[in-house]
């Protein structure tokens, strides 16, 4: 258990696997992580034109990803021990934002650094912008 949080383990020490090289693994984070809900949001919203007899595609993409792993508020962190470090060459922290041609947007953010296991989020915008 981690000292000061009752019920939560410690990011556990494990040796360097095929997820955490690019070379083996394809991708960090995002490729990991975020395809799935990714893939989600594309589902629904050809789903939802389905429905309705439209066509919704996405119009844009916009994506940012880090290696939060080697920031500096990781490195300061005591003990290094919430997160796990030994990444290669991956990214472990990616936000997407989907943009669909009838102005809903989604935003997906997958990371291998949340506390609380928290490692997906898929938020949908169904109401279309201007």
């Amino acid at each position: 258990m981690h000292p000061g949080h009752p019920g939560r383990r410690r990011a556990q020490r494990l040796p360097l696997t095929a997820a955490r090289r690019r070379d083996t693994a394809g991708g960090g984070s995002l490729m990991t992580l975020g395809a799935h809900p990714i893939a989600t949001a594309i589902h629904l919203k050809t789903f939802e034109a389905s429905l309705a007899g439209v066509h919704i595609g996405v119009d844009w993409v916009s994506a940012q990803t880090a290696r939060l792993h080697e920031s500096d508020a990781a490195r300061r962190s005591p003990a290094h021990g919430w997160i796990i470090s030994e990444w290669e060459n991956v990214e472990t922290w990616a936000n997407v934002v989907l943009g669909f041609s009838d102005g809903s947007r989604a935003v997906v953010t997958a990371s291998f650094a949340m506390l609380e296991n928290r490692r997906v989020q898929l938020g949908l915008s169904l109401q279309a912008t201007s």
